[in-house]
Formats: structure tokens, sequence, C-alpha cells
């Protein structure tokens, strides 16, 4: 039933490092860089491979150890591996998981469709994904690394965190101090 307080996972881990909450779902990183989800799977964003849910953390499908970042949407995760590349699963609604078609959900990780090694950053909206690819072999503070958008949204998206990268990027000045 619902919970009113805050109350441990089931399995008693102690090594996750990362957490992301979608639509009545949740996705985690373990120290070891393992992915695990628990939750509704409705369109697969638990990413086991079998769109079933459950209470207790699962694995995603591909076992992978070298998971870094994760998000979760409304319905669908969005993560990167530390080989820089982006992966997405769950709903396919309006192209949000970069795989080069507006449907179709997919119920284990799968890569997004330019094959990008260089990601860096990544976050899931209700129904886009927006993610930012560096320009060398570290972000820096300039260039401004390339924004890229997809699903519902995307172009307001796109232009919403090139605003923000913007404005952090050109906003160097302090403000005056008193003697």
């Amino acid at each position: 039933g619902d919970k009113t307080a805050p109350t441990q996972e089931s399995t008693g881990t102690t090594s996750w490092s990362a957490i992301a909450a979608g639509w009545e779902f949740t996705v985690a990183l373990k120290t070891d860089g393992t992915l695990w989800a628990w939750g509704s799977d409705n369109d697969g964003q638990i990413g086991d491979g079998i769109s079933d849910g459950g209470f207790l953390p699962a694995q995603e499908a591909t076992g992978a150890t070298n998971w870094s970042t994760i998000s979760a949407g409304e319905q669908h995760t969005v993560a990167l591996k530390s080989d820089g590349t982006l992966w997405a699963w769950g709903s396919g609604n309006e192209g949000r998981l970069g795989h080069g078609t507006p449907q179709g959900n997919r119920n284990s990780p799968t890569q997004e469709s330019t094959g990008a090694t260089n990601w860096f950053a990544v976050a899931a909206g209700i129904g886009h994904t927006v993610a930012l690819k560096s320009s060398g072999t570290q972000p820096t503070p300039t260039p401004i690394p390339s924004t890229s958008a997809w699903g519902l949204a995307a172009l307001a998206a796109t232009l919403l965190v090139m605003t923000t990268v913007l404005i952090r990027r050109t906003s160097g000045h302090r403000p005056a101090t008193r003697p």
C-alpha cells in the first residue's frame, strides 16, 4: 500500500549511487555500474525485457556494468554508459526514445539511432528527451556543447536547454561589493 514515511526498498541493498523517479516506477544505479528498476512497467520502462513490472528491483536486460547516468520520464527511461553512449527504453510515443521512429515501445535498453559516443548529460521529460554532447574530449565552458532533443515538444525543449546553457556561459559578471 501507500507509505507515509520513508521506507528502505525491500532488498535492503546499501550500494545505490543514483536514483530517478518516473510515473509509478523507479530507476536506480548501484556502485558497481548496474542499473535496476521497479514499479509500473506498462510500456517497458523497467527495461528487464518482459514488461510486467514488480515491487522488487529488477536488473535491466543487458546486464551491463558501465551505466553512469539515469533519468526517468513519464513512461520511459534514458541512461548514459561510461563509454558516452545513450540508451532509452519504455514508451516510444512521439519519438521520445530517439530510435528513429515516432512510435514503438522497447522493453530493454536500445541505443539511440545515431550511435554517438560523446553524450555527457541526458534528461527525460513527460514526452521527450534532451541530451548534451561534448565537442571535444571533455565538456568545457567553450564552445557550447551540442544540444539535441527528440519527442513531443522537442524544439521547445532544445531552445530551453540552449537558452539555459547560453545564460550560464555568458553571465560571468559578479555583483558589486561594498567597501
